[in-house]
């Protein structure tokens, strides 16, 4: 249909028309006298666009977020493969856009080119697998040029993705054709995975790949994100227990899908069986808590039938979810009845809690079991402890509101180590083992190398900096004290460069004449977040300590928000992640409905 119309020679008024509208800025002085056929043309090429760029397959990728590969979400740990080349090229350089660093290769590169080879994924959870990107390696002209997608729940069963045409083949997806090109395929249907495989079919002088996953977490329910006991973001210290069976049943083996390991049970177990057990979560802030899900113990028939969850903000007093119809009445939660069923339950009213207890009421055999909360963080959550500040001198301490975990940034890969030792320096440093190189989120001590990075001298002059290799949009940061000694920052300012030469610090948004004080940290452990008042666009950031305890010591982590090219395009481009770059503002994004409500209005109205 599309083609008859474009058969019309001056159907291409039509083309001119839209070519005026998304990349002239509405400036078209000419305005061809069009049929009605050609308004109706007109009309439905609106469409179509309108379909490309809001949710159609026009684009390279239109739904699913990236999983983590890129960002270094995904541990080093989840990545593993058949064989690797040597340990240069190993599986944990298959992560998109990854460059050669020193002797570390740009792509993952397989020991022999045969069809028995792939890389892995553990995504830690089960995820919707909507879409995979690949690219060939950065630094030889190799390249992986088709390839099969498998998935698997266990990491011993796996399901290939399967020719839709066809259910009898396995799909062959189209790979790439040269080193950097990005290449996104949709798979037929989604997938749930925790396991994910792509298995090379077809290659250009060697098997080597970079590849992103793309994909949502669906869980069974509907509302409320996991808090981190199965990914492990939440740290053993904050599992503790009425009592356990010994120090391999310890409340931090009680995590959803956690396995037996050696002598390490599979679950939580306690010392007795009684009305007086309990496995509490500290979960640093305050978050509004939705729902809980449990599953018996892995590696004996052991599981908790029914419970009771109590939720503190102090740790001291505790209130147990009543029941809707009496609320004279706890709420008894249905359990499991198996070891690996994961049973979710709704609570009847979200409830705001830092502290969360889940009381065994009935058991099988003996009181063991695994957990998940689910809920979200509440957008004031303040740090878990308000740090006394004593300035060094005269001026004034002004502070924002820290408001915990930031739901719409990233963190940019200090914890994770995506940023390279080299990217971080500092004013000074104690000796090398307290280089800033120590300074990452949750780092601990190795050996000689100590838990945080420690400055030479305790003075004003002192300062820890980031290079993020790219221009960034900064919109907050993370710290710690030090892991090993009682040393941490209690305050401190932010500075931020384009060039490593000339810093600006952020300002006092009260009065920008200051610079803003942010409160620090008041322990070893508790991770304090700071906002910032605005974004700031930078390629280096320095923390500058500004008071202390006993030494200026800390571990840290920066969020992100990936700025748009700078480049002036007439294009769609993929970074405004479903919303349309216009040329006059290289920077902004218009979303699509919103970009195509005014173009509808604009044609029809011009037309009619």
């Amino acid at each position: 249909m599309v083609r008859s119309i474009l058969r019309q020679p001056s159907l291409y008024a039509s083309l001119l028309v839209l070519w005026c509208l998304l990349f002239d800025n509405f400036e078209c002085f000419w305005r061809p006298q069009l049929s009605a056929m050609e308004q109706d043309a007109t009309i439905l090429l609106l469409v179509l666009l309108s379909i490309c760029w809001t949710g159609g397959h026009c684009g390279p990728i239109q739904d699913g977020s990236p999983l983590g590969l890129e960002s270094g979400a995904i541990p080093d740990s989840s990545l593993t493969a058949s064989s690797e080349y040597d340990a240069n090229h190993g599986p944990f350089r298959g992560r998109l856009n990854i460059a050669k660093v020193g002797a570390l290769t740009g792509g993952w590169s397989a020991k022999t080119n045969d069809l028995n080879q792939w890389i892995q994924v553990d995504l830690l959870a089960t995820y919707s697998i909507i879409r995979v990107a690949t690219q060939g390696r950065e630094d030889y002209s190799q390249w992986v040029t088709s390839f099969k997608i498998a998935c698997s729940m266990d990491s011993v069963t796996f399901d290939t993705v399967k020719d839709p045409t066809n259910t009898d083949n396995d799909n062959i997806f189209p790979g790439n054709s040269d080193r950097n090109t990005v290449v996104y395929n949709r798979l037929p249907v989604p997938m749930l995975c925790r396991y994910v495989r792509i298995l090379p079919y077809t290659w250009h002088d060697h098997i080597s790949l970079r590849m992103e996953l793309f994909g949502e977490y669906p869980g069974p329910i509907q509302d409320g994100s996991p808090l981190g006991l199965e990914s492990g973001a939440i740290p053993d210290s904050s599992l503790t227990a009425f009592s356990e069976w010994d120090a391999n049943h310890g409340p931090r083996r009680g995590r959803l899908n956690m396995a037996k390991v050696g002598a390490q049970a599979g679950g939580w177990s306690a010392k007795t069986t009684d009305l007086n057990q309990w496995i509490q979560v500290d979960l640093l802030a305050t978050y509004r808590i939705v729902r809980v899900a449990t599953q018996g113990r892995a590696d004996y028939s052991q599981w908790v039938t029914s419970f009771k969850i109590a939720c503190s903000m102090d740790n001291v007093t505790f209130d147990t979810v009543k029941d809707p119809t009496n609320t004279d009445n706890d709420n008894i939660f249905p359990g499991n009845s198996d070891r690996n069923t994961v049973v979710y339950n709704r609570f009847p009213v979200p409830m705001s809690c830092r502290y969360v207890r889940l009381l065994p009421y009935t058991w099988h055999q003996h009181i063991s079991l695994r957990m998940e909360l689910f809920g979200e963080l509440l957008a004031t959550t303040k740090p878990s402890t308000n740090p006394t500040l004593t300035p060094v001198h005269s001026e004034t301490v002004t502070s924002l509101i820290p408001v915990g975990h930031f739901q719409d940034a990233s963190p940019i890969g200090l914890e994770s180590g995506a940023i390279p030792d080299s990217s971080l320096t500092a004013s000074s440093e104690y000796d090398a083992n307290h280089g800033p190189f120590r300074g990452r989120l949750n780092i601990a001590r190795d050996g000689a190398l100590y838990g945080g990075w420690s400055a030479k001298t305790n003075d004003l002059n002192q300062w820890i900096q980031v290079d993020l290799l790219a221009t960034y949009s900064i919109v907050g940061v993370a710290t710690q004290g030090r892991q090993d000694y009682s040393q941490w920052v209690t305050s401190f300012k932010i500075a931020c460069s384009i060039d490593s030469t000339t810093f600006d610090t952020v300002k006092d948004p009260t009065n920008t004449d200051t610079d803003n004080i942010f409160p620090g940290n008041s322990d070893r452990y508790t991770v304090v977040y700071n906002r910032f008042p605005v974004p700031i666009s930078c390629r280096y950031v320095r923390i500058l300590p500004y008071t202390w305890h006993e030494r200026i010591a800390l571990r840290m982590e920066l969020f992100e928000e990936l700025l748009a090219s700078t480049e002036v395009s007439t294009t769609l481009k993929t970074s405004c992640e479903g919303a349309v770059a216009m040329n006059a503002s290289p920077r902004t994004c218009t979303k699509p409905i919103q970009l195509f409500t005014i173009l509808f209005g604009v044609v029809l109205r011009w037309l009619y």
